[in-house]
């Protein structure tokens, strides 16, 4: 009994497992072109193969440091570097004083003295003693030479030769001749050898300015860089240009990343600069071995961390998305909260996904891999996208209203177009003929919501907008995700409205409620209210200066009445009766 209650609960537990999975929807693998979801009025413009970056890929530059780049060093690592460092004197600190001579120097100061003279004199005796040797060794020489001369004599004499005298007397003649020849010659060649040496020296002086130059040149940019990659700017400008063709070729080959060949937008080295993750910065003090340069003080040493995928890549398929809006309700709606690129792994059915400020660094059209990589996300099944790609009811999909009139895309040698209502067009196609061209005019009706194929050497005209021929694609056609669309070979036009406008699949459920969204339009349409401005602000009040101005003049006039009746007053004469006076009679 127990072994057949084993073997119940784990068929239960397996039927348990695969229960969801035989009632999940399979999705619908992508070819890699671009493809309109009809159903759901989805565009996926096929971009490229995308790799994730998994590992990074370290790369090292070295470059010496002279005397003159000392400023290039931070403060406190000038410290470590003896060529730079300069310690601050202490300025407070005074001279030890000056001792005075004592008896001792100045008798040092005499004997010097004395001995200076003597060794005047010894010169000068010895000077005399030359002269009067060179002298003594003149008179010899030319007692000497005048022996000579007149044993030659004697001996020209003796012998009858004097025709052999002749020859040898034009023989010296012309050596004379010859000597000062090569004495010129001479002369000549030391100009020009002085000249040499000055064109030597002035070729010095230029390859010296012109190293400088150089050298100040490398440092401008080198400053330049460094600067950018400490304010979060990442570059490869501190690379010598003569070595950066091999460490382009070294990184692009550790880092396992393709580029397009056809394209256009950037240089290479730009391409490989947004793989940058972290640059690190150091200065080494210079080490104190025999084949280092004196000239070298230190060594700048930058560190680069690129982004890098492994050989055995996953590969994601990317798509960007853009959704075809309709009229819908009396309004022109879309799908909303759609990601701007997504990737899809049709082997592990893996999503991955962009925003449009999160692809702002990734050039995909260009390259297979980029610096930043979204999370990939292996449980996917409760989106809006799972739901379009495996063909079900879009209870997770939102609409969102568009506001724009017209709408216009192109998609390969189609266009999606939108608009309110359907469109007349005319398709005016242009013939050469011998003499002239021939203008030939089509009637042609849109929908509201279509694909359309323009002919070459043809303008679509309209009444809002006007279209020209598209140029042949040379990459796969188009695709359309839709069973009800079998052959659209020989369509120019294809409705898309008709397939949008069913809510079977689709009840369109609003991104904002209705009663939500007509709050927002009430509120939006209704004027706001006069705005009631408070007492202690009288001087704000359209009417305030002319209530102030009728108070003053109120109070004018009542204080011109007053005085006016304060002084009629005053004028008016006093009246006076005399009240005869009653004497008593009967004191009489």
């Amino acid at each position: 009994m127990s072994s057949i209650s084993n073997t119940m609960f784990t068929f239960v537990t397996l039927l348990h497992l695969l229960v969801p999975s035989l009632l999940i929807h399979p999705i619908v693998d992508l070819p890699r072109s671009d493809v309109v979801h009809v159903p759901y009025g989805l565009i996926f413009h096929y971009i490229t193969q995308y790799s994730p970056a998994d590992r990074i890929v370290s790369f090292t530059v070295s470059i010496p440091m002279t005397w003159d780049m000392c400023y290039l060093i931070p403060p406190k690592a000038i410290r470590k570097i003896p060529g730079c460092y300069r310690p601050v004197a202490n300025s407070s600190r005074q001279a030890p004083p000056r001792r005075k001579r004592f008896i001792t120097g100045l008798v040092a100061i005499g004997i010097g003295s004395a001995a200076l003279a003597l060794s005047t004199h010894n010169s000068i005796q010895i000077l005399r003693l030359n002269h009067e040797i060179r002298a003594v060794s003149n008179s010899l020489s030319t007692l000497t030479d005048t022996t000579n001369t007149h044993t030659t004599q004697l001996y020209h004499l003796n012998q009858g030769q004097l025709k052999l005298a002749h020859s040898l007397n034009n023989t010296q003649s012309a050596l004379n001749r010859t000597i000062a020849l090569v004495n010129e010659h001479s002369l000549v060649l030391g100009e020009h050898n002085a000249a040499i040496e000055q064109l030597a020296l002035f070729a010095q002086l230029i390859n010296h300015k012109l190293s400088t130059s150089m050298h100040s040149i490398d440092t401008h940019f080198l400053h330049t860089s460094l600067s950018d990659i400490l304010n979060n700017r990442l570059n490869l400008h501190f690379i010598h240009h003569k070595d950066l063709p091999n460490v382009l070729e070294s990184i692009i080959s550790s880092t396992n990343v393709s580029f397009n060949a056809d394209s256009t937008s950037l240089p290479l080295v730009e391409f490989v600069s947004r793989l940058l993750i972290q640059q690190h910065i150091n200065f080494l003090p210079r080490t104190n071995h025999p084949t280092v340069d004196d000239s070298i003080i230190a060594v700048l040493s930058i560190s680069s961390f690129f982004a890098a995928t492994t050989n055995k890549k996953t590969t994601f398929s990317l798509f960007e998305l853009l959704p075809i809006p309709f009229p819908y309700g009396g309004i022109r709606v879309r799908l909303a909260d759609m990601p701007y690129i997504v990737g899809f792994d049709s082997n592990k059915r893996n999503l991955i996904r962009w925003t449009k400020s999160e692809s702002t660094s990734c050039d995909f059209r260009s390259m297979s891999v980029c610096r930043e990589t979204p999370p990939i996300i292996t449980d996917w099944n409760d989106t809006c996208i799972f739901q379009i790609l495996a063909d079900s009811t879009l209870s997770l999909c939102r609409t969102e209203q568009y506001r724009e009139p017209i709408f216009i895309h192109p998609i390969g040698k189609q266009w999606a177009i939108s608009t309110n209502s359907s469109t007349q067009c005319h398709s005016t196609f242009l013939s050469p003929t011998e003499q002239s061209y021939a203008f030939h005019n089509n009637l042609r009706t849109l929908p509201a919501v279509a694909l359309i194929t323009i002919p070459p050497d043809t303008v679509l005209i309209c009444d809002r907008f006007s279209i020209s021929a598209a140029p042949l694609p040379t990459g796969p056609s188009l695709s359309l995700l839709d069973s009800s669309i079998f052959n659209t070979s020989g369509t120019d036009t294809i409705d898309l409205y008709q397939h949008l406008s069913n809510s079977t699949r689709w009840p369109k459920l609003p991104y904002i409620s209705d009663n939500f969204q007509a709050v927002l339009d009430f509120i939006a349409k209704t004027s706001p209210p006069p705005a009631t401005l408070p007492i202690n602000h009288p001087h704000q009040h359209p009417f305030s200066y002319l209530a102030i101005a009728f108070v003053l003049i109120t109070l004018v006039l009542l204080g011109f009445l007053l005085y006016c009746h304060r002084a009629r007053k005053s004028t008016i004469p006093a009246i006076q009766f005399q009240l005869p006076t009653i004497c008593s009679t009967v004191s009489s």
